[in-house]
């Protein structure tokens, strides 16, 4: 089992109730011109495309459900999607902050199926943005999904994506575009 250290820096967030049902944790930040398209609980992160804004929910989810979970929210909302390093430097800072557990935490991304050594979105098409952390992909038998964690070794340790099984539970965020 790896440990992984989490320093979070320069970043403030405030944990806020979610919905009637709690479920998730909203990030405190200020909401972008599009707030109103987007569902309660959403918002903005620095560093993050201004199109998007975002939302932790509670609770570790299996790749599937946390597919599903972000779908039910609304129809513009989907697992977070990264396509730059401020938005994963932004999203990983957000999601530890508000996670009370940090010391094994990793966070799904949008990945919808591994063919070969080929990654791709849950749309089918392939993967630009893939900040591999040291050694991966391991593409291993059943590493079918994608997680993001940080670095193993040294400071500083960048958060990083790694090959993950798609069955184990993680933190997850969603995304309205």
């Amino acid at each position: 089992m790896r440990a992984w250290l989490l320093v979070v820096a320069g970043c403030s967030f405030q944990l806020r109730a979610g919905d009637a049902d709690h479920d998730a944790r909203a990030l405190d930040a200020h909401p972008s011109d599009d707030a109103a398209v987007c569902p309660a609980g959403f918002a903005a992160l620095a560093g993050a495309p201004a199109a998007s804004q975002y939302r932790v929910l509670a609770g570790r989810f299996a790749f599937n459900a946390a597919v599903s979970a972000c779908a039910d929210l609304g129809p513009r909302v989907h697992l977070a999607q990264l396509d730059s390093r401020p938005e994963l430097d932004a999203l990983f800072a957000a999601v530890a902050a508000q996670t009370p557990d940090i010391g094994d935490t990793h966070i799904y991304r949008v990945v919808g199926t591994r063919q070969g050594t080929d990654w791709n979105d849950l749309d089918g098409s392939p993967l630009a943005f893939l900040p591999w952390g040291a050694g991966e992909p391991t593409n291993l038998a059943g590493e079918d999904c994608m997680s993001m964690r940080l670095e193993v070794g040294a400071p500083p340790q960048p958060a990083v994506t790694g090959a993950d099984v798609c069955t184990t539970a993680h933190e997850i965020a969603c995304e309205c575009e």
